[in-house]
């Protein structure tokens, strides 16, 4: 039976006077046949932030808004759970006596949503000293509108909790159809409440950003030289244009190993200074992808400066540099300063530890026909990625499609992107070596979406 006028209340027993006069203890009251210590939940300062478990219901046009009432079967009665709203305290629990002689704890707050609060609105709470109870709303007024306003409710407490398993909040999540995760703090949509699955998805991508971080810093790192290396060729090669968009991106503290990487010295090489997919990437500006180098070459260490044994690239025991292929030459450089070629960039294929990632993905997000999670570096002559990334045109994989998608400021489907990077240990040495670096500006882009951070 729906509690049409309910109204949470709390008896108090109290010994009469001789004059007949119920007397009442102002620090403590009587809840669910428990003395309370009123003072203790009545330290919260004004505007201080609650972080509540809020269940808010699901009305039809006609349907009224009531409390929880776990007599009523769950397709009459329907909530939307929103973990880790944030209520921001305006008024402490305070308690008043009825004139039946009874206690109700009532307070008020301030909160920023997407979802109208409506009275009968229930939350779980933990109080100051620890204990948990469950509340409803009374009364509620809009304070702002925007695409989420800003609400002052008041609410009482219905109940103390003694456990999570207690029946009235089993009933209340049985009842749940939708669950959202609250974000407290600005986002690009100026929506608070983040889906569940993609909030999970968020929480999954943040661990992911510092595992393959680590990975990478540790197994690319060449010891012998201290710097990074392109993996399993037959000489030692150097692609400075990888290492400085890698010092770009990370800071040092992020990844111990990150102190031992060193950026060689290729004397400020103006060809070397080009735009590349590494400068698109760090600017999120596809607008350049027509202009910049996409195809490269290997020129020799011994072409660098030996005027500084210490520093320079030539005494690194490393044989070559990757080098702009065909550079832009119709900004006043001089062609004597473009360093001689021994070869295109032409690279051996490194297979994976385990089998290569060559599973097809269909995603309607993305493009109506099916795709590889990630194309080799080796697929063709360009630069890291395929040609049909550079222009637009052909077939490309997930991963070159999300990030032309982040080139043109498109929000980037978090959901796809954990589903391709969870791969990267699956990935050849090659991709791992040139993928893994993109992959963490992508990771980081996607939860800032949605109000994360790394």
């Amino acid at each position: 039976m729906a509690l049409a006028g309910y109204k949470p209340t709390v008896t108090e027993d109290v010994p009469n006077t001789k004059d007949d006069e119920k007397l009442v203890d102002t620090n403590s009251c009587i809840i669910d046949g428990e003395k309370l210590n009123i003072g203790g939940y009545l330290k919260f300062h004004q505007g201080t932030p609650w972080n509540v478990t809020y269940y808010s219901q699901v009305l039809g046009k006609d349907d009224p808004a009531m409390p929880h009432d776990s007599g009523l079967p769950d397709v009459l009665q329907q909530y939307v759970k929103v973990h880790n709203m944030v209520i921001r305290i305006t008024s402490d629990l305070s308690y008043s006596q009825n004139e039946d002689y009874t206690n109700q704890l009532q307070g008020t707050g301030v909160i920023y949503t997407s979802r109208p609060p409506n009275n009968g609105d229930m939350f779980i709470g933990t109080l100051l000293d620890g204990k948990t109870g469950l509340f409803t709303i009374t009364d509620f007024r809009v304070l702002s509108y925007t695409d989420a306003s800003v609400y002052e409710i008041t609410y009482n407490l219905v109940k103390l909790l003694k456990t999570s398993k207690d029946s009235e909040i089993i009933d209340l999540d049985s009842k749940v159809i939708k669950e959202y995760y609250y974000i407290d703090k600005v986002t690009k949509d100026n929506n608070p409440l983040v889906d569940g699955d993609i909030y999970t998805c968020s929480v999954s991508l943040n661990e992911l950003y510092y595992d393959m971080l680590d990975y990478y810093t540790r197994s690319m790192l060449d010891r012998t030289t201290s710097t990074l290396l392109i993996p399993g060729q037959d000489e030692r090669i150097y692609d400075p244009l990888l290492v400085d968009f890698l010092y770009a991106i990370v800071n040092t503290n992020q990844s111990t190993y990150m102190q031992y990487i060193r950026r060689l010295d290729v004397n400020d090489d103006k060809y070397l200074d080009q735009n590349t997919i590494w400068t698109a990437i760090l600017k999120r500006n596809i607008k350049l992808l027509p202009y910049i180098n996409v195809k490269m070459g290997l020129t020799s260490t011994s072409y660098f400066s030996s005027l500084y044994m210490s520093s320079s690239i030539r005494y690194s025991r490393i044989s070559h540099v990757v080098y702009p292929y065909k550079p832009d030459m119709t900004k006043g450089l001089s062609i004597e300063l473009h360093k001689t070629l021994d070869s295109k960039l032409v690279l051996k294929d490194v297979p994976s530890s385990g089998p290569f990632i060559s599973s097809l993905v269909t995603d309607v997000n993305i493009d109506p026909t099916e795709m590889p999670l990630i194309n080799k570096v080796t697929e063709d002559d360009y630069y890291v990625f395929t040609e049909a990334f550079y222009t637009g045109e052909g077939k490309m994989s997930v991963l070159e499609s999300l990030v032309r998608s982040y080139l043109a400021g498109i929000d980037i489907n978090i959901t796809t992107l954990n589903n391709v990077v969870s791969t990267y240990q699956s990935w050849g040495g090659l991709e791992q070596f040139y993928y893994i670096p993109v992959s963490l500006v992508l990771i980081r882009s996607a939860i800032r979406q949605y109000g994360g951070k790394l």
